[in-house]
């Protein structure tokens, strides 16, 4: 049982650095494929790309609980000791590593450069929406 915890305490936070890491490399292709917001296909793209990372970020609220809560639960039930607790901080440090490494992709997109005031005012409006509420509002 102690493996189980343990497994889910370490694997739950080691995907979800995988999955956050998968979504910094899809931030850096749209600034690759998307040097300079020309168009609405443009803004087309920049704007799912900013729904899917408020979606993806609002789903990871629970995965970053989930193995803090294990841990809890298992030295509750003696199946855990206080010396498990590196198992626990370890990978959560990960999560917070990629997490700023995804911070920096961030700013990358949202620093894409307009073709027109239209189109910057555009996009001006999707970056408040990403950085202030939880889900897309366009």
């Amino acid at each position: 049982m102690r493996g189980v915890f343990l497994g889910l305490i370490v694997g739950v936070p080691l995907l979800a650095s995988v999955l956050m890491a998968l979504a910094v490399l899809r931030m850096r292709g749209l600034v690759r494929r998307v040097p300079q917001l020309r168009d609405e296909e443009d803004m087309r793209r920049f704007k799912r790309l900013a729904a899917t990372q408020m979606y993806v970020a609002l789903a990871m609220l629970p995965v970053l609980l989930l193995p803090a809560i294990l841990w809890f639960v298992g030295m509750c039930m003696g199946i855990l000791k206080l010396g498990d607790l590196v198992w626990l901080i370890v990978p959560v440090l990960l999560q917070v590593g990629v997490g700023q490494w995804g911070k920096a992709g961030q700013r990358k997109v949202e620093d894409l450069p307009a073709a027109t005031s239209a189109l910057k005012a555009e996009r001006d409006r999707v970056v408040h929406t990403w950085n202030k509420k939880a889900l897309p509002d366009w």
